[in-house]
């Protein structure tokens, strides 16, 4: 059975502790979230300006989003004056797929802070792991290949038949005399 959110945020606020008294990373309903904004709106009659006006006004903050979205959220400083602290999301669940909501687990909590954390090194894709993992595998292939003499094929024929001695070119650079 999933945890409730509160006891998540209980447990991200001990895990991962407060900043300037307020926790450092939350879970909130995308519908639940409000925030004001500094709105300017301007008189005009007949396209000629009058006056204009500057309200703060209340607006969904997460508009763009389903209301029935969890969003993982991180208190970052901002550059206003006005509003030092904010809380900015960091992670939406829900399945690309399908689009259809997902309730937040502490576990994906745990990886999505660590990653947030430790993002000087940036997890790889699967992609980007294949084609390294791909790298690796040619490099160390060409290294045998080159050690072999450039041929894994005659070389594991002589080894097999017991015709002969293999020797690398490269068998110089492997002897080592006394005193050098």
């Amino acid at each position: 059975m999933s945890e409730s959110i509160q006891k998540l945020n209980y447990w991200l606020e001990k895990t991962y502790g407060r900043s300037f008294d307020r926790p450092t990373y939350r879970l909130v309903r995308a519908g639940d979230c409000t925030e004001k904004r500094l709105v300017e709106y301007e008189g005009r009659v007949d396209g000629a300006y009058v006056c204009s006006k500057k309200e703060l006004e209340t607006t969904k903050k997460y508009d763009y989003l389903n209301d029935d979205l969890y969003v993982l959220e991180t208190l970052v400083e901002t550059s206003s004056s006005e509003r030092p602290l904010s809380f900015e999301p960091l992670w939406v669940f829900y399945n690309t797929d399908t689009g259809v909501p997902q309730y937040p687990i502490r576990k994906a909590l745990e990886y999505l802070v660590y990653a947030h954390q430790n993002r000087r090194t940036r997890v790889r894709t699967k992609a980007e792991l294949e084609s390294a993992r791909e790298d690796e595998e040619e490099a160390y292939r060409k290294e045998v290949l080159d050690f072999l003499n450039g041929s894994i094929s005659m070389t594991s024929a002589h080894l097999s038949a017991g015709s002969g001695i293999v020797v690398p070119r490269n068998y110089e650079k492997l002897i080592v005399l006394p005193g050098e």
